[in-house]
């Protein structure tokens, strides 16, 4: 554990890095700093009942409108594919995106093009 004096000399030495630029804070060249994230998650999602609904001629529709939502959200799509009663999903999602609200938006916006486009007989 560093002591006070340790702590404050790297903050002195950081704020001294930092220029108030009306009311931005900018890093000096040479000094920036990047992160690099790589999180890659794959993402079932299954029919009611597990329903053979989903038939090929209205999957890649239903495919595209996914991957929309995906680019929407800053998130890299790798793959999508499945069969009648379940579609998988590879993706990259955003460090700012929570997975959960991504499965949220997915399902909640699918169900209603889904309904909207009558891509499913039994909707």
């Amino acid at each position: 554990m560093l002591n006070n004096s340790i702590c404050l000399k790297k903050l002195i030495i950081i704020l001294n890095r930092l220029e108030n630029n009306n009311g931005f804070v900018k890093i000096y060249k040479g000094n920036e700093l990047s992160t690099y994230t790589q999180i890659l998650f794959q993402i079932v999602i299954s029919t009611k009942n597990r329903e053979r609904t989903l038939k090929v001629e209205k999957r890649v529709e239903l495919h595209k409108f996914i991957w929309g939502i995906l680019k929407n959200k800053n998130c890299h799509l790798y793959q999508i594919g499945g069969i009648e009663d379940h579609i998988h999903i590879f993706t990259h999602i955003h460090p700012s995106v929570a997975l959960s609200a991504i499965i949220k938006d997915i399902k909640v916006a699918s169900n209603e093009y889904i309904k909207k486009r009558k891509l499913i007989y039994k909707f």
